[in-house]
């Protein structure tokens, strides 16, 4: 008798916790969402009794449990994903820019008129374009030629603007 009025009490606080809850909400476009998880609640307070009677209990919450870890690690995945997406982004920026760097002190070593170098790399690191703002009439050329004759890149990846 004990254990059933102690079931039906923690069922009553439990009501009204959740009807406090949904009263102080931050709007009515929550209330459909705490509606739906207090009935979820409800029903596994009513349920917990008979599912001890058929010891279904800890079966439960070994499978709430498992379902849990699994979502956990999913997002987990997804997070250590995302990071080394960006990682990837961070390494390729770098690269671009210590390329740029070079590509200029190598057109100033050649005494070429050049005043700014692009750079855009693929995810494999590979050039997919260079573009060259020449500051002389020709020295954008010459410095193409240098380009696809050292690092063997194509001409259509150089661009002289």
């Amino acid at each position: 008798m004990d254990a059933l009025l102690g079931w039906i009490r923690n069922l009553l606080l439990i009501y009204f916790l959740l009807m406090i809850v949904l009263h102080f909400s931050a709007g009515k476009s929550y209330q459909k969402f705490i509606r739906f998880f207090m009935g979820l609640v409800l029903v596994l307070m009513l349920l917990g009794p008979f599912l001890r009677i058929f010891d279904r209990d800890d079966t439960l919450k070994n499978e709430i449990s498992y379902e849990t870890f699994r979502q956990n690690v999913e997002v987990a995945q997804l997070d250590f994903a995302y990071m080394e997406e960006q990682e990837a982004e961070m390494y390729r920026t770098r690269y671009e820019q210590l390329l740029e760097q070079q590509l200029q002190e190598c057109a100033k070593e050649q005494l070429l008129a050049i005043r700014a170098v692009h750079v855009r790399l693929d995810e494999n690191y590979e050039v997919r374009e260079v573009v060259l703002e020449e500051g002389l009439p020709g020295d954008g050329e010459t410095f193409c030629a240098y380009l696809m004759n050292v690092y063997g890149w194509e001409r259509e990846a150089i661009k002289v603007v």
